[in-house]
């Protein structure tokens, strides 16, 4: 299997600082603060928006893994193949896809 083909391309945002007040802060502070949160608030929905893409382009690529794997493996019309997928996610994706492909490997041997 070719692991490069299954890495997100899509850059995660940088995340957002929220601006912070202290309570004891004078009227300056408490403008520039203003002016802040307002910046903060509309940088907010364009963050959202890219982590939606970012999460999107991550389980397009998991589904595509996930076909080659069964197509690989010759097990792609075999009605337990969710089940195998289950157990080899649950095991591997920590580490990895991998990780994922060497218990996918394993234990597809149950399957015939």
């Amino acid at each position: 299997m070719e692991f490069e083909k299954y890495k997100n391309k899509v850059k995660y945002p940088d995340t957002l600082r929220k601006p912070y007040l202290s309570s004891q802060h004078t009227c300056e502070e408490a403008q520039q603060y203003a002016r802040d949160f307002k910046a903060y608030e509309a940088q907010l929905s364009k963050y959202r928006e890219e982590r939606v893409k970012y999460a999107q382009e991550e389980n397009r690529l998991r589904e595509l893994f996930k076909r080659d794997a069964f197509e690989k493996l010759g097990v792609q019309d075999h009605p337990k193949k969710e089940v195998l997928w289950y157990l080899a996610w649950e095991d591997g994706h920590s580490s990895g896809l991998l990780e994922v492909w060497i218990y996918l490997n394993r234990y597809s041997e149950l399957l015939v």
